[in-house]
């Protein structure tokens, strides 16, 4: 009897223990839903129709987010898919903080945390695709912390599926793993991309810095890579296959590897590749398909790349002005400041080319774009040719103005 009684003494208490467990799992169940969607609650651009003349005006993570649901015809607010709509950045964008280690690889022990990524644009099968054919502008700002990593899923990057035009934008301190047709700005691009870079890692196969694919008659322009690229076959610097569209006035600097099918512009080109450069110092693989060739894919030193040499060939092949965007770029859309800037970048303060001369002093040619600016601590000087002969007039105040093209000499 007595054994009895302890038992259902100790019955009761596992039974209070079982409802004051179940309950603890219920409040659980309530609050953790909470917990994960509030960190990145999708939410509509209060600025903004998703037309080309009015553009959702995309400044938060929340806001970038609900714009990847609108194209993907995912929102659950009964906003209809629109795979058409236009948007542009008003503010840099950061989705993880911390997603890559200072050399660039994976900040493995942060990757619990991060918050996952679903690329603008997808395809599944023919009946079940987003193909996204907007206008999307950067605006010269970056979405920093994408991070997805799903060895089974494809057509993976800021962008999965796209036949519209992507410009203007950086995509930094993002990873992005999967199968097939990968790219730091693109996975899938059947459109345009321009004036946009990527600093990014990078895993899978027709993978590429900028884009993973380029279906026949897109375009890539005027973009860079800077990250580390990893993949099987069609791996490429800039973009991995470029099947008979066109890469042009591009450049890489990263690392990259695969098996098939590797260069550090393109892996694997039917189409049209000219001016295009990539760092032979950093990485030993050729240009196209481990080939260079001339006026299409070459490889520079780190050195060429620092003194502006580079720069100035990548001037050389985009002096139009962008045309949507003359308040970012005028001229060629290239620019470097030696000695901050190791290689070209987008921007209006612009040192094209340089050369050392007597005393440890150098000679550049400048051009400033935006605005009025004094150089007070250089001698500046005008130059003038007639006749073959070159005359330098120095300035006297050292102000150069907006679009003037001058010479400076410092040390």
């Amino acid at each position: 009897m007595i054994y009895s009684n302890w038992n259902m003494k100790t019955e009761k208490i596992i039974c209070c223990f079982r409802l004051q467990f179940v309950t603890l799992l219920l409040m659980v169940s309530m609050v953790l839903p909470t917990v994960m969607w509030a960190a990145i609650n999708p939410t509509k651009p209060s600025s903004g129709d998703g037309s080309s003349s009015n553009p959702y005006q995309i400044s938060t993570a929340a806001h970038l987010y609900w714009f990847a649901g609108l194209v993907n015809g995912t929102l659950t607010d009964g906003t209809a898919k629109n795979t058409a709509a236009c948007a542009k950045l008003t503010a840099n964008i950061t989705v993880n903080s911390g997603v890559l280690k200072s050399d660039g690889t994976i900040n493995s022990g942060s990757v619990s945390g991060f918050t996952a990524w679903t690329p603008i644009g997808y395809f599944n099968s023919s009946s079940d695709y987003a193909c996204y054919n907007g206008t999307f502008d950067g605006n010269g700002k970056t979405i920093s912390g994408l991070y997805l990593d799903n060895k089974n899923m494809s057509y993976i990057g800021l962008f999965g599926y796209s036949s519209g035009t992507i410009k203007n934008v950086g995509v930094v301190d993002s990873y992005f793993k999967g199968y097939v047709y990968i790219g730091g700005v693109c996975g899938y691009n059947a459109g345009t991309v321009k004036l946009c870079y990527s600093k990014s890692y990078l895993y899978g196969s027709n993978i590429g810095g900028v884009c993973g694919l380029n279906y026949p008659g897109a375009v890539i322009t005027n973009c860079y890579s800077t990250g580390i690229i990893k993949g099987g076959e069609n791996v490429g610097g800039v973009c991995g296959a470029n099947t008979n569209a066109s890469i042009t006035n591009c450049h890489n600097i990263g690392s990259l590897s695969g098996s098939t099918s590797v260069g550090s512009v393109c892996g694997n080109n039917t189409g049209t590749v000219s001016n295009c450069y990539y760092d032979n110092v950093k990485c030993t693989i050729k240009g196209i398909n481990s080939s260079d060739v001339s006026g299409q894919a070459e490889g520079k030193s780190t050195t060429q790349f620092q003194i502006g040499e580079v720069c100035y060939l990548l001037s050389q092949g985009s002096t139009v002005s962008d045309g949507e965007n003359t308040t970012y770029y005028s001229g060629s859309v290239w620019g470097q400041q030696l000695g901050t800037d190791n290689y070209p970048v987008f921007g209006d303060y612009k040192v094209i080319k340089a050369a050392k001369g007597n005393n440890n002093t150098y000679w550049a040619t400048f051009s400033n774009q935006s605005s009025d600016m004094d150089l007070s601590d250089l001698t500046v000087y005008t130059a003038k040719v007639s006749e073959g002969i070159l005359t330098l007039t120095p300035c006297t105040d050292n102000i150069v103005a907006k679009g003037e093209g001058v010479l400076v000499k410092g040390n």
